[in-house]
C-alpha cells in the first residue's frame, strides 16, 4: 500500500498537468473564459507537485500533504461528479476529448453555476498561494556555505515543549526527543511512535547499544530503564537527584547517570548501582567512549574529568568552560566539548592534550589554549560515524560543521532559533536537529560509496 500511495504522487503531476493543458486547449478553441481559470488551476496545481518533487526530493512535508488533498478536491470532484453524472457513452466521449486535448462540456457557460465555480477555482489558487508561501518561509533554515553538499530541511517534527535530548537508537529505525514528555519518531516517516512515547515528565533518556533497552530520567528523582521491544519496565532506579545525563557503555551493561553533585553507575541486568562518583557541581553531560576505555563527564563546574572503565577512578581532569555536552569520535580518537563562550573544544584520547578549539566561521582558528570574545554559547555536538567531522549547535542558530584532521571549518546552517541538540543517524544519511522553537528539523547528508557510510563527502 505504500508503494501504491508513493507511486500515486507522482502520477499526480503529469494527470494535473493533462487536464489542464486540455482546459487551455478547449478554451482556446471555443472561447470560454472560465475554462482559462481551470486550466490555470490544474496547472498551478501540478507545478505545485512538481516543486514539491523538486526541492524536497519526493518527501511531502505535512503542509503540502494537506494543499495536495484539500485544495485540488475541488476540480478533481467536479470532473468525477460531472463524469458520474453522463451516460455510458458520454464518458467515453468525454474520455476521448481529454486525451486529445479536447475539453468536453461540463455545464452550459451561461449559467450561474458556472461562474460560481470559477470564482471558487481563483479562491483556492489565492489560498494555495499563501499556503505555498507559508509554508516554505516559515522557521526558515538555510545554508550557508554550499560546499557541503545538504539537500534542505525535508522534514521537520513538532513537538509541545522544549527538547533537552535527541538521538537515534542504534539502527537507526527511530529517533527520539525528551522536553516534559518522551517523543518517539520512525526515522523514516516521520510518524510518532506512540507504544515507545511518555507522558510523564522526561528531562533525558539513552538508548542501549544492543537496541534492546533505553532509559529515560525526570521528575520525581527516578530513572526507568524499558525494554525497547514492548516498553516494559524491566527496573525503576531510585537516584538522590533529578537525573540530567544518561549514557550506556558500548556493551550495554552499564548505565551512567549524571546529576546534581554526583554520577551514579548502574548494572543494566540487575538493576543495582554499582558505583558512586563525587563532582562539585551539576553534571550536564556524560558519555562512554565507543572502545569501552573511558567515560567523560563535565557540567557546570568547567571541568571535564576523564575516567577509566570499569573501575572508575578518574584519570585526568581537563580545565573547561561550563560544559554542555561531550561527545566521543566513533573511532574513539577525539573527545569534544560544547561549551560556555561560543567554544568547542577538542582533545586526542592518545594523551588527552588538546588539540583544538573551534569558534564561529569568521573568527580565525586557534590552537592551544586562548580566550574566545564572543558570546555564543556551543550547546551541542555530536560526530559523523567516519569521525572525519565534527558538528556544532549554537545559541544564535548556527549549526557549524568542522573537519576534525585540522579544525578547518567546512560549512555551515543558520537557523532563526537556538541549535540546542544534535544526532547524526548510525549510517550517516540524516541529521536531526534540535531546535528552541519547539521543533526538530531533519537534514540529509551525502553517504560515500564505500561499504562504510560516509555522513559528509568531502570537498572537492
Amino acid at each position: 500500500m505504500s508503494w501504491l500511495l508513493e507511486w500515486g504522487k507522482y502520477a499526480l503531476v503529469p494527470v494535473y498537468l493533462w487536464f489542464g493543458i486540455a482546459y487551455w486547449v478547449g478554451a482556446r478553441r471555443n472561447r470560454h473564459p472560465e475554462w482559462w481559470v481551470f486550466g490555470f488551476s490544474w496547472i498551478y496545481f501540478g507545478l505545485i507537485l512538481a516543486w514539491q518533487y523538486t526541492t524536497y526530493r519526493g518527501e511531502f512535508s505535512p503542509i503540502i500533504e494537506t494543499l495536495v488533498l484539500f485544495l485540488t478536491l475541488f476540480p478533481l470532484m467536479r470532473v468525477v461528479l460531472d463524469v458520474l453524472g453522463k451516460s455510458r457513452v458520454a464518458r467515453y466521449a468525454y474520455a476521448r476529448d481529454l486525451l486529445l486535448f479536447r475539453h468536453p462540456q461540463l455545464v452550459p457557460l451561461q449559467s450561474p453555476r458556472a461562474h460560481y465555480e470559477t470564482i471558487g477555482v481563483l479562491l483556492l489558487v489565492l489560498l494555495g498561494s499563501g499556503i505555498t508561501l507559508i509554508s516554505t518561509g516559515l522557521r526558515p533554515c538555510h545554508l550557508l556555505d554550499r560546499a557541503l553538499d545538504i539537500s534542505g530541511c525535508h522534514q521537520a517534527l513538532t513537538t509541545p515543549s522544549r527538547l533537552q535530548e535527541l538521538a537515534f537508537t542504534q539502527d537507526g529505525q527511530y529517533l527520539a526527543a525528551a522536553g516534559d514528555e518522551l517523543y518517539v519518531w520512525h526515522s523514516n516517516t516521520g510518524k510518532q511512535q506512540t507504544a515507545l512515547s511518555h507522558t510523564v515528565d522526561a528531562k533525558t533518556f539513552a538508548f542501549a547499544p544492543n537496541n534492546q533497552l533505553f532509559a529515560v530520567g525526570g521528575y520525581p528523582f527516578y530513572v526507568q530503564l524499558r525494554s525497547l521491544t514492548d516498553n516494559t519496565i524491566k527496573h525503576r532506579l531510585a537516584v538522590s537527584s533529578s537525573a540530567a545525563s544518561l549514557a550506556f557503555s558500548p556493551d550495554s551493561t552499564l548505565l551512567s547517570v549524571g546529576s546534581f553533585g554526583e554520577i551514579q553507575i548502574w548494572d543494566v541486568a540487575e538493576g543495582k548501582l554499582l558505583h558512586k562518583l563525587p563532582v562539585n557541581q551539576d553534571v550536564y553531560s556524560v558519555v562512554f567512549a565507543p572502545n569501552g576505555r573511558w567515560m567523560a563527564s563535565g557540567g557546570l563546574d568547567g571541568q571535564v574529568t576523564i575516567w577509566s572503565v570499569p573501575n572508575f577512578t578518574p584519570l585526568h581532569t581537563l580545565e573547561n568552560n561550563t560544559t554542555y555536552q561531550l561527545a566521543f569520535s566513533p573511532d574513539s580518537q577525539w573527545l569534544a566539548a560544547a561549551q560556555f563562550g561560543e567554544r568547542v573544544t577538542v582533545w586526542r584520547t592518545a594523551d588527552y592534550q588538546q588539540a583544538w578549539w573551534f569558534s564561529g566561521p569568521q573568527s580565525e582558528r586557534r590552537p592551544g589554549d586562548g580566550e574566545d570574545p564572543t558570546q555564543e554559547q556551543m550547546l551541542s555536538v555530536a560526530y559523523t560515524p567516519d569521525s572525519k567531522y565534527l558538528i556544532s549547535g549554537s545559541s544564535r542558530g548556527a549549526v557549524h560543521i568542522w573537519q576534525v584532521a585540522n579544525g578547518q571549518p567546512h560549512a555551515t546552517l543558520q537557523f532563526d532559533d537556538q541549535a540546542h541538540n544534535l544526532a547524526v543517524a548510525p549510517d550517516g544519511q540524516t541529521l536531526a536537529i534540535g531546535l528552541w522553537d519547539n521543533s526538530v528539523r531533519l537534514w540529509r547528508l551525502p553517504v560515500a560509496e564505500s561499504a562504510q557510510a560516509s555522513a559528509i563527502s568531502q570537498t572537492p
